[in-house]
């Protein structure tokens, strides 16, 4: 996140938790109705793409024992484009697809790797 959607998104909650209009909430900051309204709206659109965005996903079958610490499996869909990787690891198998959310997969490795601890 830029330093500007970080600000504008401590502003953007502070005004829907007022409960204030728009215009006397941007009145008493000191700053434009329009641009506190536009930032409501880029930060809201920011927000669904990402819920809207494909996810890495726990696959609940159990991963298959090696003896490597990890192991990388490419699928491929019909035209041979790789269209996801499971990566077995710490006795889970993860699925990870086309368009995944980077910080959900970081957030899921730091897991595993706190539970191998």
């Amino acid at each position: 996140m830029t330093e500007a959607q970080v600000r504008w998104t401590a502003v953007v909650r502070a005004w829907r938790s007022s409960g204030k209009p728009a215009h006397a909430f941007a009145a008493e900051r000191g700053i434009v109705e329009s641009t506190l309204k536009y930032w409501a709206r880029t930060l809201e659109r920011a927000s669904s793409a990402r819920s809207r965005a494909p996810r890495a996903v726990l696959d609940p079958r159990p991963a298959t024992t090696t003896p490597t610490l990890a192991r990388v499996v490419r699928e491929s869909d019909s035209t041979g484009d790789a269209d996801a990787i499971t990566i077995d690891i710490a006795g889970a198998r993860v699925a990870v697809r086309r368009g995944f959310d980077h910080e959900l997969l970081r957030e899921v490795v730091q897991a595993l790797a706190g539970a191998m601890r």
